[in-house]
């Protein structure tokens, strides 16, 4: 760390500023890697294998595949969190660029140790509200996540329904039926992605 003047103690609130600076760069690696792991995740499971539908619930499962596909739709359709979320992380952003901005490193060794100590108290109350805002994105985003994986799911155990011949010789009605299911969970799912 840099040479502090005499009068400021070791832990003083420019080392405060300096841990507190260090901890958001933390915050924003965790939300890099909370962000990339699902991706991680979903290939081991993807790997594993799949059970194939049992014959007498194909019908049953047709349905509930349906059900799953109208959820997906309906998610789609309902107005996207992001743009309140990116007008919510912007308030966050500005008020943290001009404090950026305005205390340089120079200018911090000036400052007396109560305006120190006050940046120090603006610095937790905007991690503070990023780490609201964090918690309200994941939430917000959560029934996506949660609809695409459930779909990459069912998708799955059709094509392993599918690799084990278990669709082979049904009634072509059904058969069309379950290629247009097939074809609706893709496409909510590559939707959802």
């Amino acid at each position: 760390m840099a040479h502090l003047p005499a009068h400021l103690p070791a832990d003083s609130p420019a080392d405060l500023l300096a841990h507190l600076l260090a901890g958001l760069l933390r915050w924003l690696c965790l939300i890099w890697a909370l962000a990339v792991a699902p991706v991680a995740l979903a290939v081991p499971a993807a790997a594993a294998a799949v059970a194939p539908i049992p014959a007498p619930d194909i019908l049953v499962r047709a349905e509930q595949e349906q059900q799953q596909v109208d959820l997906a739709r309906q998610l789609l359709a309902a107005p996207a969190p992001d743009a309140r979320l990116d007008a919510a992380l912007d308030d966050i952003a500005r008020p943290v660029d001009l404090k950026l901005l305005t205390t340089t490193g120079i200018a911090l060794r000036e400052l007396p140790i109560m305006r120190l100590e006050s940046l120090a108290r603006h610095w937790e109350f905007d991690a503070y509200r990023y780490a609201r805002w964090e918690v309200e994105a994941r939430r917000a985003f959560a029934p996506y996540a949660d609809t695409a994986m459930q779909l990459a799911q069912r998708r799955a155990a059709w094509s392993a329904t599918r690799a084990a011949g278990l669709l082979d010789g049904l009634p072509p009605i059904l058969s069309q039926r379950f290629a247009a299911l097939l074809d609706r969970v893709d496409a909510s799912e590559a939707a959802l992605g």
